[in-house]
């Protein structure tokens, strides 16, 4: 997936970004002898390419979790509980008299 899919589609974006060339020279070539060079392009370009890999996981793996979480919210979705249903009026007004009934038992006196 990663050298098929990933990589080509990245190189698309960076535009064919490669550091690859850059290098210093510790000492020029000599009769026989190959130069002396400190390969910085190539790290470079490897720290380059892991970032961009690292980040097409990380929103790879965002985007699976995001589809995931939705299809556990639709299971655990609960329907609304229904309204309970108001009292009919003949138990509103006897609780309404037990109320009075209790009020005015608090306010007489005691013997």
């Amino acid at each position: 997936m990663v050298a098929d899919i990933v990589m080509p589609t990245l190189g698309l974006l960076t535009g064919g970004v490669n550091f690859t060339d850059i290098k210093i020279t510790l000492k020029a070539a000599a009769e026989g002898a190959d130069a002396v060079t400190l390969n910085i392009g190539n790290f470079v370009q490897t720290v380059f390419d892991f970032s961009l890999m690292a980040l097409a996981v990380f929103v790879m793996i965002k985007f699976i979790n995001r589809l995931k979480r939705q299809k556990d919210d639709e299971i655990l979705e609960t329907p609304a509980p229904e309204e309970v249903p108001a009292p009919p009026a003949q138990e509103v007004l006897l609780a309404e008299i037990r109320d009075l009934l209790k009020a005015g038992a608090e306010n007489t006196p005691k013997p």
